[in-house]
């Protein structure tokens, strides 16, 4: 990560013209990101932005101190702000979308603000032309929906990303989440169906039988006893937690004991 920082740091600067000082400065707070010293390489930045540099520059430093506060201090209302001064300041269409890319996973990825990644991802899909990313930026967005429980526009941009086949990932995710807005609205059998269309997709062992174990828990709140019993079972060797597993067949074996009685 250090390596691919330092790249991003050469590409950034080389081709800008400097004071001897000002250059001596870049060059400090690269050399204490490639020894892993970011806290320093930090103070340099924020004090170059105080000689009040060209706006190309200032918007490569904000952007390189948004990168730093994000991933190196788990600072992300300092990342935020960066960043948005970098869009702000931004001279081109391509650093304002290289900006807001990064905007779009800070927000949802690190601060899990779904409202602000709605933006940021709106911005990005709706861009013209579109995007090389744009399917990952429709992704984000719906998910930055459902998270919100906007779950009928949510709906209709999964039921895009279906229709349009991105990829079996995009299908696997699309139908996994509209699963769990059919169980959120207690509709159980709705919510088994769209995730066995996810299980057609779904090539992670971890999704699988997180997929499975959610199943389980709609077939048993439809009263499926029988069906619920056998998916849990089937879990037993692969659920992180097997006391759980074994928790919940325990209880089913007692429910459908008693209804016998």
């Amino acid at each position: 990560m250090f390596r691919l920082l330092h790249l991003i740091l050469i590409t950034v600067f080389i081709s800008c013209d400097f004071t001897s000082d000002f250059q001596r400065s870049i060059l400090t707070a690269e050399n204490y990101i490639r020894e892993g010293k970011q806290t320093q390489a930090i103070i340099v930045y924020e004090n170059l932005l105080k000689d009040k540099p060209s706006t190309n520059i200032k918007v490569r430093i904000h952007f390189q101190l948004g990168l730093l506060y994000q991933i190196y201090s788990n600072d992300f209302k300092s990342s935020l702000k960066h960043f948005k001064l970098a869009l702000k300041e931004s001279p081109t269409i391509l650093w304002q979308v290289k900006t807001i890319e990064k905007l779009g996973t800070l927000t949802y990825e690190y601060m899990k603000d779904f409202t602000l990644a709605e933006k940021y991802y709106s911005y990005l899909i709706n861009f013209q032309p579109s995007l090389e990313n744009y399917h990952l930026y429709h992704r984000f967005y719906a998910k930055s929906l459902f998270h919100q429980s906007k779950f009928e526009l949510a709906d209709e941009h999964f039921q895009k990303i279906i229709r349009e086949g991105y990829s079996k990932d995009s299908l696997a995710e699309a139908f996994y989440h509209k699963g769990l807005m059919n169980y959120e609205q207690k509709k159980w059998k709705e919510a088994i169906n769209f995730w066995n269309e996810s299980l057609k997709y779904e090539t992670l062992k971890q999704s699988v039988v997180k997929i499975k174990f959610l199943m389980a828990n709609a077939y048993e709140s439809n009263e499926d006893l029988k069906e619920a019993y056998n998916l849990y079972y089937s879990l037993l060797n692969d659920f992180p937690d097997t006391q759980i597993i074994k928790n919940r067949l325990q209880n089913l074996y007692n429910r459908r004991v008693a209804r016998k009685r």
